[in-house]
C-alpha cells in the first residue's frame, strides 16, 4: 500500500488547452493532506533535429505565492444565513483578541486563534436575541450552551 497519493489536476478547454494546473495531495500517512500546489509548465527548446525542427520539453515552475485557484474560490463561498451571526462574532473576536498559532507544528500554516470564552462572549454581544439566556422562540437554550467551556477550548479561523 502506498504511503501517499498525488493527483495532477487541470482545467481543460474544448480545444485541448489546459490551465490552472496543480498537484493535489490526496492521501499521505503521518501528516496533513488535502492541499494543492499550483504550477505552470514552461516550454524549453533543447535543440533541433536535422530538418531544423525544434526538440522541446517542459519544465515545472512551482507557484510559491501560496494562493491557488481553489483557495481563492473557497474564500468567496457564502455562509448560510443562519450562521452569519456566528461568523460575525468569530471574526470580531479573532480580530480583536486573536493570537497567532501553529496547530500543525512548524510545517503547518499559521492561524489566528482565540479562547472559546472570548468567542462565546462576542457571540452573545453581537446576537440580536433579547437576552443571552433566551432564544428567539422564547425557550431557554440547552444547559450545555450556558455552561462554562473547558479551560483548553479555543476557536480558530
Amino acid at each position: 500500500m502506498a504511503d501517499e497519493a498525488l493527483a495532477v489536476l487541470a482545467d481543460r478547454y474544448k480545444g485541448g488547452a489546459i490551465n490552472n494546473t496543480r498537484v493535489a495531495i490526496r492521501k499521505v500517512r503521518g501528516t496533513r493532506c488535502g492541499y494543492e500546489i499550483s504550477f505552470d509548465l514552461e516550454v524549453v527548446t533543447l535543440g533541433e533535429i536535422y530538418d531544423r525542427e525544434p526538440i522541446t520539453t517542459c519544465v515545472v515552475k512551482w507557484q510559491t505565492d501560496g494562493t491557488s485557484a481553489v483557495a481563492v474560490a473557497a474564500s468567496k463561498e457564502r455562509w448560510p444565513t443562519s450562521s452569519e451571526v456566528f461568523r460575525q462574532a468569530l471574526r470580531t473576536s479573532v480580530t480583536d483578541d486573536g493570537i497567532c498559532a501553529w496547530p500543525f507544528g512548524n510545517e503547518g500554516s499559521k492561524v489566528r486563534a482565540v479562547p472559546l470564552q472570548v468567542a462565546r462572549t462576542a457571540f452573545f454581544v453581537t446576537s440580536t436575541w433579547p437576552t443571552a439566556t433566551m432564544r428567539p422562540s422564547g425557550r431557554r437554550p440547552p444547559a450545555r450552551c450556558l455552561s462554562e467551556p473547558s479551560k483548553h477550548a479555543s476557536a480558530a479561523a
